[in-house]
């Protein structure tokens, strides 16, 4: 029977992940940008897996911060310190193992994804059966917004799944008592929060299960304040180092608390459907059950607590911040199932129940699947980084409106980077912006300043599109008018793509500049040194 429960696991992680690599390839999200509108962050995720990557290949050449110094000089596009470092070492060893490519990166994303329905697949299944569970874990997988982070290199699924994991770890802590369990609570939450900040939803757990479970003598324990004692130890030197960082996301946020919790109370309903109200029933037939066990009160509340942290946390409203509670509430709703099948309803009763089940879960899946995600629209931004990777430039000036991603597209594709080649962001040479874009200056008037600037740096590459618009910064629309003004006297054209509406154009000087490695190098350092530490 253990080796028939092995092989059904390994089974079920196998089709999950099956599913997502076919759901990835099939959207197009290998050949996609990094990020674009979707997931902006995405490109400084990806550039700091690549940053780590390089470092440890290279055979750690010099000082960590040294070496990241100088690779932002090159690459000037990640963020670590800000985010804390634990998904970028397992993205850069993943990297090692299977390469670099954005396709191969995203084999990660949907093997985390994967991880997350096998857990659920062994949770639930003694209380469903197993193709009953296997379809919970599908329905995982086929909600709007997991399907959209599957086909992205973020870190909302590895909070997920180490929140989940870190659940299950405290349940069996509650119910036996026993240390180990405390310790394993312990690392895996401070694995989850050195992912992202908001793995600190798992420090409201352990009193708040004890409460609602009733096990007050747990308190007494030293193996119970243990897991607080694990998460200061491993996650306080990185926060104690990086709190003059861990701010910058929140300037410029304006949000209510009323409106957040209803924000993301639609944004589970939107995902889990009609698989809500069973969950909703699984909770109230748990209430009604005393003493409730570890795993029943900790799935009851943490999304509750999941809710309610990012209700009232500086930061931006996203749907996929609720990713975590979904795992909990999928265990309730194989709860609300349970409560079904033990009714003396006819429809519910006997075999007819699991097909039922995986109806309910074909029709949500196809409804998903046909009216939410039809496949990627491709973007200019990959031509443009094939066309630069594939040519000996070495200054580059990106594009305003994508800099994140066509900085990160021509890195995927080099080989030798934080080498000879330089890629310069507008925001940071022409302008000064903070992190959230509430807050712009530019620092130049007139396209003749614009044109200075462009021959003492040097740059032997512009980025432009063709139309800025409307919305578009002032030092873009000055640096527009500089290339144009003194196109085919100055500049000339090599290279222009259009994609979706949007079209660029690509030039170089006339008169090709000498370029100066350490003095591009030393001119950039003192350019970006008061943004290397606040940047993106």
């Amino acid at each position: 029977m253990r080796r028939q429960g092995i092989v059904s696991i390994a089974g079920a992680l196998v089709l999950y992940f099956g599913l997502l690599v076919w759901m990835q390839r099939y959207l197009g999200a290998p050949q996609a940008e990094f990020g674009g509108t979707e997931f902006p962050d995405e490109a400084s995720h990806y550039i700091s897996g690549l940053m780590l990557h390089d470092y440890l290949t290279k055979g750690l050449p010099q000082w960590p911060l040294s070496y990241a110094t100088h690779y932002y000089i090159h690459i000037p596009y990640f963020a670590i310190g800000y985010w804390p470092p634990m998904f970028y070492v397992a993205e850069s060893f993943w990297m090692i193992l299977f390469g670099t490519a954005r396709g191969h990166v995203l084999l990660l994303t949907a093997l985390v994804s994967a991880l997350i329905a096998t857990l659920l697949f062994v949770t639930v299944r003694r209380t469903v059966g197993g193709l009953a569970a296997f379809g919970i874990g599908l329905l995982f997988l086929l909600s709007p917004v997991v399907q959209q982070s599957s086909t992205a290199i973020m870190t909302d699924l590895p909070v997920a799944l180490g929140t989940f994991a870190a659940i299950l770890a405290l349940a069996r802590y509650i119910d036996s008592g026993r240390t180990s369990y405390a310790v394993l609570f312990g690392l895996l939450a401070s694995s989850t929060i050195l992912t992202k900040s908001s793995g600190f939803v798992l420090a409201a757990l352990p009193p708040a299960v004890v409460l609602l479970t009733g096990r007050f003598h747990l308190l007494k324990r030293f193996s119970f304040w243990l897991m607080a004692i694990v998460v200061l130890v491993l996650c306080g030197p990185w926060f104690l180092f990086t709190r003059d960082l861990i701010s910058i996301g929140f300037v410029g946020i304006d949000k209510t608390f009323s409106g957040s919790l209803a924000f993301f109370s639609l944004s589970v309903w939107h995902n889990l459907g009609w698989l809500l109200a069973l969950s909703l029933l699984g909770a109230w037939r748990l209430i009604g059950q005393r003493p409730l066990n570890g795993l029943a009160a900790a799935c009851l509340i943490e999304p509750i607590v999941a809710v309610t942290f990012f209700a009232i946390s500086p930061t931006a409203n996203e749907p996929r911040y609720m990713i975590a509670a979904f795992p909990p509430l999928l265990v309730l709703a194989a709860g609300g199932v349970q409560w079904i099948a033990a009714c003396r309803l006819r429809f519910a009763r006997g075999p007819i129940l699991t097909p039922v089940l995986m109806l309910l879960v074909v029709v949500s899946a196809a409804s998903h699947w046909l009216f939410h995600f039809p496949p990627i629209v491709p973007s200019p931004v990959r031509p443009i980084a094939e066309f630069v990777a594939s040519h000996p430039y070495e200054a580059v000036l990106v594009n305003t409106d994508s800099e994140g991603p066509t900085i990160a597209g021509i890195a995927s594709l080099e080989s030798h980077r934080a080498g000879d080649r330089f890629l310069i962001r507008p925001n940071k040479l022409l302008a000064r912006i903070n992190w959230m874009g509430t807050w712009y200056e530019c620092l130049y008037r007139t396209p003749q300043e614009i044109e200075t600037v462009l021959e003492q740096m040097p740059v032997d590459l512009v980025i432009l599109r063709r139309n800025p618009g409307p919305k578009a910064p002032l030092h873009e629309v000055l640096l527009h008018e500089a290339v144009f003004e003194t196109f085919s006297v100055r500049w000339r054209k090599v290279y222009s793509v259009s994609s979706s509406g949007v079209d660029y154009d690509l030039f170089e000087p006339v008169q090709k500049p000498a370029i100066s490695i350490p003095a591009m190098e030393k001119s950039l350092h003192q350019l970006l040194g008061s943004h290397f530490r606040n940047s993106q």
